[in-house]
């Protein structure tokens, strides 16, 4: 069972979004988990846009994974939440620089689907 949906909404040049995603997965050979299926994620964003100029960030949120594949070895991993926030100039129409700074609070912490 997987599933997955977004909403976006822009306020003039302010947009916000958000996504959740779940995914299930079972291997009914051996009445175990799958290996590396994400468990319940989501996010929100916020960019806003002024002329060249562009500023945002999202915030990424993450279940703890508990569905683990034994037969693999696979970790379980704790739940997490990080903040990653960007700043964007584009001088010419295909010149875009871009800076930022991805887990803020500079957080431990595990991935799910990183083996």
């Amino acid at each position: 069972m997987g599933g997955e949906a977004s909403l976006a909404r822009q306020f003039g040049a302010l947009e916000l979004g958000t996504w959740v995603s779940y995914t299930r997965g079972e291997n009914t050979d051996n009445d175990d988990n799958l290996y590396r299926i994400a468990p319940l994620r989501g996010g929100a964003s916020a960019d806003y846009r002024m002329q060249a100029w562009q500023v945002g960030g999202e915030w990424i949120v993450s279940a703890r994974k508990e569905d683990v594949a034994a037969y693999n070895g696979e970790f379980e991993t704790p739940g997490y939440g990080v903040l990653n926030l960007h700043v964007g100039y584009a001088p010419l129409k295909n010149l875009n620089l871009t800076a930022g700074v991805d887990n803020v609070f500079d957080k431990l912490y595990y991935d799910p689907l990183a083996g």
